[in-house]
């Protein structure tokens, strides 16, 4: 299955434009990653240029406040960064959801790393790396969605399968 996502200017309700997703649409710190990420670094690097980029941006935390609407139903968290994932790892083999996202069950997995600052940013990440998460305060996976809406206070760059957008307002649906 797919992913769609649209998105709008912040503060607007309607949509302005539109997209599939295969793997991941995320809001926040994936997507300041990937915006810093140098293009001759990473064809040099490869992965390890996200790396260096990810441990700059680690040292200056822009936390949110993102309400999430998730088949209907509410949701108000402080964190780093949304996920909506239809397939993957965020480091293949190595970084991970507890439990495996199956790219073929029609839906959307939402995955929100918490915490105000670097403490609270670590701690979500180690337990995505132990594969721990699912807690209120590092790391949360809220599984099986149809339908997602994000906003963010204040307004976070997104990422659509690794493209950055200056968006703070998305919708994602899972289409079989």
């Amino acid at each position: 299955d797919l992913g769609l996502v649209r998105w709008g200017p912040h503060g607007r309700l309607e949509a302005t434009g539109e997209e599939t997703f295969v793997v991941a649409c995320g809001m926040g710190l994936d997507a300041r990653i990937m915006a810093g990420t140098d293009r001759g670094l990473k064809r040099r690097f490869s992965f390890g240029a996200y790396v260096a980029s990810g441990l700059r941006e680690a040292l200056h935390p822009k936390p949110s406040r993102y309400t999430l609407e998730i088949d209907g139903e509410r949701h108000e968290l402080t964190g780093q960064a949304v996920l909506i994932a239809n397939a993957g790892e965020l480091i293949p083999g190595l970084l991970g959801p507890r439990r495996a996202i199956d790219p073929g069950d029609g839906r959307l997995d939402v995955l929100v790393l918490g915490g105000r600052g670097l403490l609270g940013a670590a701690r979500g990440g180690l337990e995505l790396l132990l594969r721990t998460g699912d807690s209120d305060g590092g790391a949360r996976l809220m599984r099986a969605a149809l339908r997602v809406r994000v906003d963010a206070e204040p307004a976070q760059p997104t990422q659509i399968d690794g493209d950055v957008h200056e968006l703070a307002r998305v919708w994602h649906h899972a289409l079989d």
